[in-house]
């Protein structure tokens, strides 16, 4: 048996005009994409070939799901037109897809809603189309020359409202769907490299996906799923919410019924769409590049030149031996950067994922703070807090810190990538 996973036009005008820079089929359903739980059911199956025509395609979903090896099926890639039934698609790709196998047809972004994936087909129904009529969504099988739907109860995702209600039941029923993320408890799912600050409160049940940290005191209520990428600020309360990746939730919001994606706000009920402004939420690698700290950092760079310069004329013709005491082997390696804050190439500060010219780092500050992944944290996080004040305090601890300490170790400021 094949399959065929068509995307079409059919309930995804909702998801072109509020996300017009991503494919319906990357959607993220519990934190997995449509067509990752397609594909996943395709190999429940046993299918040996999916066909996947898209008719919003994009090169990052073949990146993502491939050619199909992990399942151990085979992807073929369909750049697709609309189409109003599926003869007609399959006119587009003639001799692409054969005709002499049975072929399980995903028409439109619908998923089974069953306990049991082998139940799809215990109920068929033959289906006549008449000219110049649309197929509607559904689940259909093509077997001996006939069209029969698969006549089960389906999922659908065709206006914000839906969309948020099938996240919500497949997070607390997802039977034969797989949730992404590890857990020793019920209803966790935690990614990768997931930070959570003091004094969160976590209720299940919920999804953090890879890559994301709740910032000090965050209270997830329950029904929450946070997508990559994410930062979720101090203080914030989120229930019965949805967060897509790359998204920043500014500190003190109480967010409820809710789908979020960078600055845009979708009302599960009404479908309306608002977009924030940046200064509460925005996509969390952006840099925000403001004058007055470029100033600050332009003047308290300028200072650490006239202050360092006899620790740098010292230690310099005696490098060999000296660089290996933690405070002159600071100082020959940042000095030289400090005159690149004067003509704007590189931040005193690192303040975000992107900023990859700095001289010191937020996490400077602490000793306990060595993996690479929560110094990052801590860059974005001082990207969305920067002020005057932090800047001197990051500055002057990272310089005490090596007058104090007798050994560097693994998180100098002076790392870059």
């Amino acid at each position: 048996m094949n399959a065929c996973l068509y995307t079409g036009y059919q309930g995804n005008v909702w998801i072109w005009d509020t996300f017009p820079g991503k494919s319906p089929a990357e959607m993220p359903i519990v934190g997995k994409s449509w067509a990752r739980h397609a594909v996943d059911l395709c190999s429940l199956l046993n299918i040996s070939d999916i066909y996947l025509a898209d008719c919003f395609f994009y090169p990052e979903l073949t990146k993502r799901l491939g050619d199909g090896s992990f399942w151990s099926t085979k992807i073929h890639w369909l750049p697709s037109t609309d189409a109003p039934t599926p003869e007609q698609l399959f006119a587009q790709h003639e001799g692409k897809i054969p005709d002499d196998d049975d072929l399980l047809i995903f028409w439109g972004e619908v998923l089974p809603d069953l306990p049991d994936i082998e139940k799809l087909f215990d109920e068929l129904e033959v289906v006549e189309i008449k000219p110049d009529e649309e197929l509607p969504a559904g689940i259909y099988l093509r077997k001996d020359g006939e069209l029969k739907r698969c006549v089960c109860p389906l999922h659908r995702m065709d206006s914000p409202k839906n969309y948020f209600e099938l996240n919500m039941r497949l997070l607390h029923h997802p039977g034969i769907y797989n949730l992404p993320g590890f857990s020793d408890k019920r209803d966790f799912y935690i990614g990768a490299n997931v930070i959570t600050m003091f004094g969160c409160n976590l209720t299940p049940p919920l999804v953090i996906q890879d890559n994301s940290a709740l910032g000090r005191s965050t209270v997830l209520g329950g029904d929450v799923i946070i997508g990559s990428r994410v930062l979720i600020d101090d203080f914030t309360h989120l229930k019965r919410a949805i967060i897509l990746d790359n998204t920043y939730i500014g500190r003190n919001m109480q967010i409820e019924n809710k789908i979020i994606s960078e600055r845009t706000v979708i009302d599960v009920e009404s479908g309306a769409s608002v977009e924030l402004s940046d200064r509460f939420m925005a996509g969390h690698t952006r840099r925000r590049a403001i004058d007055r700290f470029m100033i600050a950092e332009s003047i308290i760079a300028l200072l650490l030149l006239i202050l360092l310069l006899p620790s740098w004329l010292l230690a310099l013709p005696l490098r060999k031996w000296i660089s290996k005491l933690p405070f002159f082997g600071f100082v020959l390696r940042i000095y030289p950067r400090l005159p690149g804050v004067l003509i704007g190439r590189t931040t005193l500060v690192r303040n975000g994922l992107k900023n990859t010219s700095y001289v010191f780092r937020y996490s400077d500050q602490w000793v306990r703070i060595r993996d690479e992944h929560s110094r990052d944290f801590a860059d974005v996080y001082f990207g969305t807090h920067r002020s005057i004040r932090e800047i001197i305090t990051v500055v002057t601890s990272s310089l005490l810190k090596r007058m104090l300490t007798l050994s560097e170790g693994k998180n100098g400021g002076d790392h870059q990538k």
